[in-house]
């Protein structure tokens, strides 16, 4: 079964688990550079999500629910509001058969063995770590830390297992 995690946002991540094979990918979220009014702004790359999950073809997709939190501005929680229903709209386009979770529900499952530190970030990456020991959660080779985006994403995926 193939089953795809999304951390929508523009700093997310998609993440690809094949539970027969206990194989993953992970991708930052696929975005471009447009120019409105002589202001550059980020949009989605709505044709390469659409273009991945044709391929990758998913049996179920996780996908983070949006929710404001407190002390973030208007815009950029109108953006991520935004961003979740673009992500809602290319899975119905799709067919493609989705859950719609709160952070705090995988979350808890994800985590129930690995140590607290506190921080939902890295300890998503030290449950990836363990799981799937050989493979990098960084963004680029120059990078030193894991990307949030992708770890979220694929530990989301995972979290999808225990719903089959």
């Amino acid at each position: 079964m193939i089953i795809v995690g999304i951390d929508n946002g523009y700093k997310g991540g998609i993440g690809y688990l094949d539970t027969l094979n206990n194989l993953s990918k992970t991708i930052i979220m696929p975005t471009i550079e447009t120019i409105t009014k002589k202001k550059k702004h980020t949009d989605y790359d709505i044709y390469t999500i659409i273009s991945m999950l044709k391929i990758w073809n998913p049996d179920l997709v996780i996908l983070e629910n949006a929710h404001a939190m407190p002390g973030q501005g208007v815009t950029s929680m109108f953006n991520f509001g935004v961003s979740f229903g673009i992500m809602h709209g290319i899975l119905s386009a799709l067919n493609i058969e989705y859950i719609i979770v709160q952070p705090k529900k995988w979350q808890k499952y994800i985590f129930k063995d690995v140590q607290d530190t506190g921080d939902t970030k890295r300890n998503a990456f030290l449950y990836l770590k363990n799981r799937f020991p050989n493979q990098d959660f960084l963004a680029t080779k120059r990078s030193k830390i894991p990307h949030s985006g992708i770890c979220d994403a694929l530990a989301m995926a995972c979290y999808g297992e225990t719903l089959i």
